[in-house]
């Protein structure tokens, strides 16, 4: 029940009151690849586990590149990702599913400032503990878990803060 397909969906759960949410907030489907140019002056935009599902890591980051322009400058981006935990050479660079490496997220953040956005210091310490170590294969049977194994790979969970400048 991750996906939703209308406004409806969206407050299934009760977050607010009815009233409250329909006042403000709108559904609209939208290709991640093709962002349309009257979605701009937003608050704050979240991608949760979206951009590795895109064909390639290039694609991706250029969804990140062209959602920021989403946000009124001082607007807050966070996007959630596959980071790749066993290589920062290696990696599934295209296909259905992308596992991004430190570097990538590096050279997206640096991007990122360059073009006058802020990028909150990441944190690539992924853990010690013994549920940091397990890492679920596929077909996933682990009920919980923080790692899985994608493709050859080890990922996690990563999240990027962004904070659109002022221009």
């Amino acid at each position: 029940k991750q996906h939703a397909s209308g406004l409806k969906q969206l407050n299934s759960r009760g977050f607010c009151s009815t009233e409250l949410f329909s006042s403000n907030v709108r559904f609209r489907s939208v290709d991640m690849r093709q962002i349309p140019a009257d979605l701009i002056g937003f608050d704050f935009l979240w991608s949760s586990c979206a951009l590795e599902h895109l064909g390639s890591l290039s694609a991706g980051t250029d969804f990140v590149k062209r959602a920021i322009e989403c946000l009124r400058p001082g607007g807050i981006a966070v996007h959630t990702t596959e980071l790749n935990v066993d290589s920062d050479s290696a990696t599934l660079k295209s296909g259905r599913d992308v596992v991004y490496r430190r570097c990538d997220l590096l050279e997206l953040a640096s991007e990122m400032s360059a073009l006058g956005h802020t990028v909150e210091a990441f944190d690539f310490d992924t853990g010690n503990t013994d549920a940091d170590q397990y890492v679920d294969e596929p077909p996933y049977g682990g009920k919980f878990h923080l790692k899985l194994r994608i493709g050859n790979f080890a990922s996690t969970s990563y999240g990027l803060i962004m904070t659109r400048g002022l221009h």
